[in-house]
């Protein structure tokens, strides 16, 4: 046994282990706590896991959004006041809508000069509604170029040449505002998914004779003479251009958010449309898919389609109709359908519009119980079958601040965006809640999972 030699040398080691322990701890708070991380997440917003299941934050993401088309462009005529969008959005947030797909831009050819000249303007206002998602945690799936011929209109280039060749003035600014305003937005939470265009689907492949008698008439500002075929939209050289694009989204969001075209439901007879010399033969299941391939093409990562109840009155006595289309003719077997494309693709399906419209009523069906409960009993059974074959994502047509309920107007259209509603209307209110409580369904049915 080592003798130490007294008290006072005891003393002095116990002065020095002292001194030691504290130096240990010192090291361990200043040296091993942990520090606030710097690390970028890998993900924000909706994105896709290997197999096409949409993910959020780690888990399989289920909920119920709504479309609001004049979120953004309604600053072109309210001399950029938005804050009637921003206080629309708060009271989203309070029903619990998860997500938001909006026109990114404008409609007509002359919307673009608030885009490209009114630029800090444009963004300002952009700007304010993505930090107002990003408080509301609300999603925004942002459309780029709703309207894709008026783009190309207004650089007066015939659309189809236009989108196959890459140094068209149109696909430049394309390319270029798309890199813009990914790169100003890709650190945002408030920013959810991608958006290409919409329906541009519908308007490809047209026959000689849907063509001659649909061809659009050119706008005031046009140089050219007449359209002509390079006019008209080759499912190629959408395609092509759909391409380039989302490869621009791609390489500038580090964060793989979900890329979408933006199509609705692609036609019955697109197939043939486009390899049968203009054949409204109704395409074969197999033809169907090869057309779905062609038009989500990757980086594409999600499949769009857009899908509404039938345009009757009638309909709010059999909600469950749908007309028929690749077989189905009910809501449970349609969302069925576009889950299972959406398997086989490795890319989830949703629906990035879906309804109810009835252009067919009339002052008299509304006096005689063509009521809001009814209408909105629609929107339900849409809802019910979305949710009981786990349809990720779906966005209810069409939110808008603006209208007020005419009841001398019963197709709805008032004065905002066509078929539009919301919260002063009985049947907007009925929709939200169907999305409250649809959203809060889906919450209970998956948190086991998640």
């Amino acid at each position: 046994m080592l003798k130490w030699g007294g008290k006072e040398k005891m003393k002095k080691l116990r002065r020095f282990l002292g001194a030691f322990m504290a130096l240990v701890v010192l090291m361990a708070v200043f040296g091993c706590s942990p520090q606030k991380s710097t690390e970028k997440p890998a993900h924000r917003g909706l994105y896709t896991a290997e197999d096409g299941t949409i993910m959020y934050e780690g888990a399989p993401f289920y909920g119920f959004g709504v479309n609001y088309y004049s979120l953004l462009n309604c600053a072109f005529t309210q001399k950029w006041d938005i804050s009637n969008s921003l206080s629309a959005m708060e009271t989203l947030a309070e029903y619990d809508v998860r997500v938001i797909r909006f026109n990114l831009a404008g409609y007509a050819v002359s919307d673009w000069d608030y885009v490209i000249k009114k630029e800090d303007r444009y963004f300002e206002a952009l700007d304010s509604l993505v930090a107002k998602a990003e408080e509301l945690g609300i999603g925004l799936i942002p459309s780029f170029f709703w309207a894709s011929r008026g783009l190309t209109d207004y650089f007066d280039e015939p659309q189809s040449a236009a989108y196959a060749a890459e140094n068209s003035k149109s696909m430049q600014f394309i390319l270029e505002f798309t890199e813009k305003i990914v790169q100003r937005y890709a650190e945002s939470s408030g920013i959810w998914g991608w958006e290409f265009s919409n329906e541009v689907n519908l308007g490809m492949d047209y026959p000689d004779e849907y063509w001659n008698s649909n061809k659009p008439a050119l706008p005031a500002n046009s140089q050219r003479a007449e359209r002509t075929e390079d006019d008209r939209l080759k499912s190629d050289d959408y395609v092509h251009a759909l391409r380039l694009w989302a490869e621009v989204v791609e390489k500038n969001d580090p964060y793989g958010r979900i890329i979408g075209n933006g199509d609705a439901s692609a036609r019955a007879y697109a197939y043939n449309w486009k390899y049968n010399n203009g054949s409204y033969t109704e395409d074969t299941l197999e033809q169907h898919q090869q057309m779905l391939d062609l038009t989500n093409p990757d980086p594409v990562s999600v499949v769009s389609f857009h899908g509404y109840a039938v345009n009757s009155v009638a309909t709010v006595n059999n909600p469950e109709n749908l007309s028929e289309y690749m077989g189905t003719d009910n809501w449970d077997e349609y969302i069925q359908y576009l889950v299972a494309q959406g398997k086989r693709m490795k890319k989830a399906a949703y629906l990035g519009e879906t309804g109810y419209l009835y252009s067919d009523a009339t002052l008299n069906d509304v006096q005689n119980g063509f009521t809001a409960e009814k209408i909105v009993s629609v929107y339900q059974t849409i809802a019910t079958a979305a949710i009981k074959n786990d349809l990720q994502l779906a966005l209810f047509w069409n939110y808008d601040d603006r209208p007020d309920y005419n009841p001398q107007d019963p197709t709805d259209k008032s004065s905002g965006t066509e078929w539009s509603w919301n919260e002063r209307w009985d049947k907007g209110r009925g929709i939200l809640e169907v999305i409250r409580e649809s959203n809060r369904i889906l919450e209970e049915k998956h948190k086991q999972t998640n």
